[in-house]
């Protein structure tokens, strides 16, 4: 499950990156490597 609001711009990279967390919502504090994604907004706004 991702956290907070976004906002992509129309043309664009971006780097996410994941993490566990238990029914108590503390992360185990082993994260993934870092992905890179081209922008997904579509609809041409920004």
């Amino acid at each position: 499950m991702c956290s907070g609001a976004f906002n992509f711009t129309k043309k664009g990279q971006y780097k996410i990156r994941f993490s566990l967390m238990g029914l108590s919502g503390l992360s185990d504090k082993n994260w993934t490597d870092w992905l890179t994604f081209d922008s997904p907004n579509t609809d041409g706004s920004e």
